[in-house]
């Protein structure tokens, strides 16, 4: 299950929805964390935050993973976001744009460390925090490279975004040239 702070605006927008400041959205995205983890392993949910009130709440059914589904959360915040995700990620996503590049790659290491301290600062083991980490699929060595730079740093999850001027064609190719080797590499 995949949460971040949301940074896209227009989305909140179209769905009429507002977008408040971005401290009052990492403070919301704490307190959803623990309400989602209430509902996923309580029968009945009670809850009095300051964005989120549940009295009795059910939420049935359960998820099927146990004790409730992977949360996954995206963010590139160093103190906030990440001491959140130290607190209730199970995997951690590097939201630093394209790490095809190398700016890009260098601050989605500099977060990790960051999050090791976090983790650290809590009692937590930072290896149970998985990492992941998205780049931009150009051709088949150079993702390949990048991606065996990826898992060196001590990234375990790859996402591979496609697009171009043919995106299908880019999918087929990644499908048939690269997964397999990147598969090969853990």
């Amino acid at each position: 299950m995949g949460i971040g702070a949301a940074w896209n605006e227009p989305e909140f927008v179209m769905l009429g929805m507002d977008f408040p400041p971005v401290g009052e959205r990492i403070r919301r995205l704490a307190e959803a964390c623990t309400v989602l983890t209430k509902l996923w392993t309580e029968e009945r949910t009670s809850s009095a935050g300051r964005f989120y009130t549940l009295r009795d709440a059910i939420a049935e059914p359960k998820p099927v993973q146990r004790p409730y589904p992977p949360i996954w959360i995206g963010g590139s915040g160093p103190k906030r976001t990440l001491r959140i995700a130290a607190k209730h990620a199970d995997v951690w996503n590097a939201n630093v744009g394209s790490v095809g590049t190398s700016v890009a790659f260098e601050r989605a290491a500099e977060l990790s460390a960051i999050l090791d301290e976090q983790c650290e600062a809590i009692g937590r083991d930072p290896s149970s925090v998985r990492r992941s980490v998205k780049f931009l699929f150009t051709t088949a060595d150079e993702s390949l490279r990048t991606a065996e730079q990826c898992l060196r740093a001590g990234f375990t999850e790859l996402v591979v975004m496609l697009g171009g001027p043919d995106p299908v064609r880019s999918a087929e190719l990644a499908g048939r040239d690269v997964l397999p080797r990147m598969r090969a590499l853990v």
